[in-house]
């Protein structure tokens, strides 16, 4: 989880904007920092969704089997992440030349290298997913069919979360113009 959290960090894409409007050390410094506690909170977040939600589906599991399967399904994705941060050489050799706009920054993604390692990444990311349907499935000792409902479940509580916000943020606003 460590090392796929170090090669998302790597990607860019994440500090063009701040790149731009503070030093770069802290730019760094500030994303590292986040994107390594957001990929933990994350892995820890879904690991404990994944482990609730399959008990209330008559999973087996422990916390700790869960969280380990969980981990076990991330191996692929590094590998996406990995190619994202090999491709983005060009892209940091221009953030370090001292380009200062967003699109000279976000102009070298046109490549063909970062092209093909985006596909790359993508099916590696799917690979994943369906290698956390496996695991979780293994997990809590159910199909692989109540670990998609499982996934959906959480899915469906996420964006239902996010609605919620977001209405209650434009209520908010509207009556406190």
């Amino acid at each position: 989880v460590a090392a796929f959290t170090l090669f998302q960090i790597l990607n860019p894409q994440y500090y063009t904007y701040a790149i731009l409007r503070i030093p770069f050390g802290w730019a760094i410094a500030i994303g590292a920092m986040a994107g390594c506690g957001g990929g933990l909170l994350f892995f820890i977040l879904f690991s404990w969704l994944y482990f609730k939600v399959g008990k209330l589906l008559k999973g087996k599991g422990t916390f700790r089997e869960v969280r380990a399967s969980y981990a076990w399904s991330m191996p692929p994705w590094f590998l996406g992440q990995l190619f994202l941060a090999i491709s983005a050489i060009p892209i940091w050799l221009n953030i370090l030349s001292g380009t200062s706009n967003d699109v000279g920054i976000q102009g070298e993604t046109n490549h063909l290298l970062w092209t093909l390692a985006g596909y790359a990444s993508h099916v590696f990311f799917f690979w994943s997913f369906v290698l956390s349907l496996f695991t979780i499935s293994l997990a809590h000792r159910f199909s692989m069919w109540k670990s998609f409902l499982t996934f959906a479940l959480i899915c469906l509580g996420i964006i239902l979360l996010a609605l919620s916000a977001g209405l209650l943020i434009g209520i908010f606003l509207h009556f406190f113009k």
